[in-house]
């Protein structure tokens, strides 16, 4: 109750300023706002470790269910049908529910499906047909850089203070608390876990990194707000995320340097500050890059070992969905005891084992649909606005892709997080982005100077 109260007073703080006439767009403010926030309440409990333990209303899904009400009154729910990211989730839908053929637990089966389902229409579809002006989206593109913001001072005062704290959660929520031997505590943000934050705080990071370079989103205090998700990136401790945003900061920086938006010798003064922002961190560095992790990364080798044997007793339609860590324990090795088995730490393999090949093409059928949104964003509006959300949207994709190689992105804080690029990008081009076409919803120009 105390974290609930505390969002709804920084809701009521936030209302006056959009007021009445801008409800649409407070809505979206605390939909983005709300996202990483563990402050739900719940239904159905079916204690297990998988996608969903329990049905959730979160702070988050409450305004943006009532932009669901607008949407559906002002649009009807037809449109949200021909949304072709939506159409690939009701597949993996279908493929879940399909796995409950040979679910072992169908309560557990049938919450992810509601969960999935709830994530797409709130995450993607209703930002997606809610968003009709310039306004709207640049409020959804600030507070989506407030969060990361938030999220990355919240991260580093953990690490700072030496222990976790418990502000946002409203049922006894508690966060992995990791301490290296060197004294600093790995941060985990509001979502719980170094690796989720890391993973949660890249992808959206990347966005307001395109934004800067290529939308003409600039200004000195963007720029320090960089510096401090950056910091609170390097205090999660999680490589996976130091990898993927290394390798994702490699073809931006590319890209940026192709269209002449910024010089090598920017970078290079650049690569210097991100090296001296990394001294204070330098041990828990060194530790994550070449002390012992308790075997933290050669247990994937096993584990995804144990994940094919899954497989191949059920490649159609998996174990079930949601069952993954109940059905693994049977088919344990020897060398596998003692260990955590029912995370797999690929989420391409997790999905396999619990929802078959079905599943498995399914999954990347949405993955494939939502950077397609990001492609055609900057392909087909000649803007640089459009050309930065675009990007940013598909390098930040991108970065989930590679993250998914060792981890598992199943919270509803990492598919919102993914599932609103596309949405964004979708938003931009069929609704705000002017064309010439009498069916265009608002034909808004947006007032940017051309991308090619």
């Amino acid at each position: 109750m105390q974290a609930l109260a505390l969002f709804l007073v920084i809701a009521a703080i936030v209302f006056p300023f959009y007021g009445a006439r801008g409800f649409k767009q407070w809505c979206l403010a605390m939909g983005m706002l709300g996202l990483p926030l563990p402050i739900y309440g719940t239904l159905f409990h079916s204690p297990h470790q998988g996608w969903a333990d329990v049905i959730k209303i979160t702070a988050s899904n409450l305004p943006l269910l009532l932009l669901l009400v607008h949407v559906i009154m002002r649009q009807g729910y037809q449109r949200i049908g021909r949304l072709v990211v939506f159409q690939a989730g009701m597949l993996f839908v279908v493929a879940i529910a399909l796995s409950a053929l040979n679910s072992t637990m169908l309560r557990a089966t049938g919450l992810q499906m509601i969960m999935v389902a709830k994530v797409f229409l709130l995450y993607f579809c209703v930002p997606a047909l809610a968003i009709q002006s310039r306004e709207d989206l640049e409020c959804a593109v600030k507070w989506l850089g407030i969060v990361i913001v938030i999220e990355a001072i919240y991260g580093c005062a953990q690490t700072l203070a030496g222990y976790q704290t418990y502000v946002f959660n409203s049922d006894g929520f508690r966060p992995e608390i990791l301490i290296h031997p060197n004294g600093m505590a790995r941060a985990t943000g509001t979502l719980g876990y170094p690796n989720a934050y890391g993973g949660f705080l890249v992808p959206l990071f990347l966005l307001q990194i395109c934004m800067y370079l290529f939308g003409g989103q600039r200004g000195k205090i963007r720029l320090l707000s960089f510096v401090a998700v950056f910091i609170a990136i390097i205090c999660s401790g999680s490589r996976n995320a130091w990898i993927c945003l290394s390798l994702s900061l490699v073809f931006v920086l590319v890209d940026a340097v192709r269209r002449r938006v910024i010089t090598l010798r920017t970078i290079l003064a650049m690569a210097c500050v991100l090296l001296i922002l990394c001294v204070p961190a330098i041990g828990l560095i060194r530790d994550r890059l070449t002390r012992s992790d308790h075997n933290a990364a050669e247990s994937r080798i096993p584990l995804a070992q144990l994940a094919l044997k899954v497989i191949q007793a059920h490649p159609i339609i998996g174990v079930g969905g949601n069952t993954y860590a109940n059905v693994a324990k049977d088919y344990m090795d020897k060398n596998l005891e003692g260990m955590f088995v029912s995370i797999v730490h690929n989420q391409y393999l997790y999905v396999f084992a619990e929802c078959g090949i079905i599943g498995l093409l399914a999954w990347l059928a949405i993955i494939a649909a939502v950077g397609n949104e990001a492609k055609r964003c900057y392909q087909e509006v000649d803007s640089n606005y459009a050309y930065a959300m675009g990007k940013g949207a598909l390098f930040g994709v991108g970065a989930m892709l590679m993250a998914m190689l060792f981890d598992m992105f199943k919270s509803e804080a990492s598919l919102g997080s993914m599932f609103l690029l596309g949405a964004l990008c979708h938003a931009l081009r069929e609704n705000v982005y002017e064309t010439g076409s009498p069916n265009k919803l608002a034909p808004i120009q947006l007032d940017c100077a051309p991308a090619r």
